[in-house]
Parts: C-alpha cells; structure tokens; sequence
C-alpha cells in the first residue's frame, strides 16, 4: 500500500468516536471481531467529555470562534481539550498575549463552555 497524501483533514475526537462506533456497528451486524485498536481508542474517547458532544454543538462552538483569528488547529484543540481556564487556552493559542485582549480571551472561554455544554449528571437516589 502506498499512501498518496499524507494528510488531507483534521478529525476531531468526536468524529473520530463516531467513526469507530460506526465502524464496530458495522462489524457487529456482520459478526465479526471488531480489531483492538479500535478498542484502545474507544476507550480513551469513552473517558473523555468528547461522547457529550454533538454536531449541532460543534457547528455552534465553530460559527461563535469566527470572530477571532484562531487557526484550525487551535479551534480543533479546543474542541477537544475544552478549556475552562485562562491557563488552559494560553497552551492552544499560538502567542495569545500578542494576538487577543484579557477580554477576549475570557470571551473565547465563555464560547466553549457556553456552546459546548455538558449535561448535568443525574444524581442517585
């Protein structure tokens, strides 16, 4: 096999869970043993806030960043890492002190936690 193109996209772990989930529904349906990448994987992705996550969300999450100049692999960090500290996003951004005011980067805290929200956990009774 020899590969073409190196990279042609970026997945986000979301798309990324639901392309393994697909895929071992898939395999389930024709009986066959899903491989064990795929579970390593899906395990990860389990453990993560990535299985709360929605496309509606994501298209949500990726219109409210528009306004500011972040780059493709910074908003895909960011949709993945959620940040929810100001420490946190100066990791992602490239140079943020340079590029964003104080307000702005708590406006882009405010848009992940906002459009990408988790659901509240159901308490036992």
């Amino acid at each position: 096999m020899e590969i073409l193109e190196l990279q042609t996209a970026l997945l986000s772990n979301y798309e990324l869970y639901k392309l393994i989930s697909d895929e071992r529904e898939k395999s389930n349906k024709n009986k066959e043993k899903y491989k064990q990448p795929g579970n390593l994987s899906m395990n990860y992705l389990k453990s993560t806030l990535t299985i709360h996550q929605n496309p509606s969300q994501i298209e949500r999450f990726l219109t409210e960043l528009n306004k500011f100049k972040l780059t493709k692999a910074e908003k895909l960090q960011m949709l993945n890492l959620r940040p929810d500290k100001e420490v946190d996003l100066y990791l992602i951004i490239e140079e943020p002190e340079e590029r964003f005011t104080a307000d702005e980067i708590n406006e882009i805290l405010s848009i992940v936690q906002n459009s990408l929200e988790i659901p509240e956990k159901e308490e036992d009774l």
